[in-house]
């Protein structure tokens, strides 16, 4: 029998050019700036409470009065 006909062999398909790189997307562009909101003034410290004065100490009670000298006797009648 006669041999098979040849089958053209297919061409090997041209190898892929390599992929173009993508550029990088571009950075959006940052949001508007929203007005920061100013924070609250801090509030300032409360003064310190100062320290109540010492009470003054107790005057010291005074002595009770001595007692009256004993009056002299009577000189007896004569």
């Amino acid at each position: 029998p006669s041999p098979p006909a040849q089958v053209p062999s297919v061409p090997a398909p041209p190898a892929p050019a390599p992929p173009v790189p993508v550029p990088a997307p571009p950075a959006p562009a940052p949001p508007a700036q929203v007005p920061s909101v100013p924070a609250p003034p801090v509030p300032a410290p409360a003064p310190p409470v100062p320290a109540p004065p010492a009470p003054a100490p107790a005057p010291p009670a005074p002595a009770p009065p001595a007692p009256p000298a004993p009056a002299p006797p009577a000189p007896a009648p004569p």
